[in-house]
Order: C-alpha cells, then sequence, then structure tokens
C-alpha cells in the first residue's frame, strides 16, 4: 500500500468517525436512531480494527506476524460478539 492510499485510508476513517461521534453526541434523529448508528457503528468501527490487523498479518513476519494474528483473532471475534448483540438490540428487541 502506497503512502497515498493509507492516507486516503486514514482520513475516510477520521470523517466516518466524526460523523459518527456527531450523531451520538447530540442525538441526531431521535433515539432510535441513536441506538442503531452507535450498535452500527460499533460493528463497523470493529471490523475496520480487525482488518487492519489482518492486513499487518500479511505484512510481517515471524514472532510480530504471530502478534498480530493474536490481535486480529481477538478483534474479530469482538467484531462478531458486536454484530450478535447489535442483531439482539436492534432487530429483536
Amino acid at each position: 500500500m502506497s503512502t497515498r492510499q493509507a492516507r486516503v485510508y486514514m482520513a475516510t476513517a477520521a470523517a466516518m468517525l466524526a460523523v459518527f461521534a456527531s450523531a451520538l453526541a447530540f442525538g441526531i434523529g431521535g433515539p432510535q436512531f441513536t441506538w442503531t448508528v452507535a450498535y452500527s457503528g460499533s460493528v463497523v468501527f470493529c471490523g475496520i480494527a480487525a482488518l487492519a490487523c489482518w492486513v499487518a498479518v500479511r505484512n510481517t513476519r515471524g514472532a510480530r506476524s504471530c502478534s498480530w494474528q493474536a490481535m486480529a483473532a481477538g478483534l474479530t471475534g469482538w467484531t462478531i460478539g458486536n454484530l450478535i448483540w447489535a442483531y439482539y438490540a436492534l432487530i429483536r428487541q
């Protein structure tokens, strides 16, 4: 990945985070919309973190790769847990 691509990805993630934080802080759209944004954002940002760790696994070797694998596996589990939690909170209510 080039430096330019990395900057574009970081700027996109920062913009998404700003919109997410604003929606939560100001309660835009009412309580139900705020909860939907909160749960959806949690799943999305956990997924982005897990994906970034899996990319790091691919780009490293040796002990560092094992460390990134452990982090990536943990974040993947956390993402799946958040997805299940969001399903029960938003859909199954």
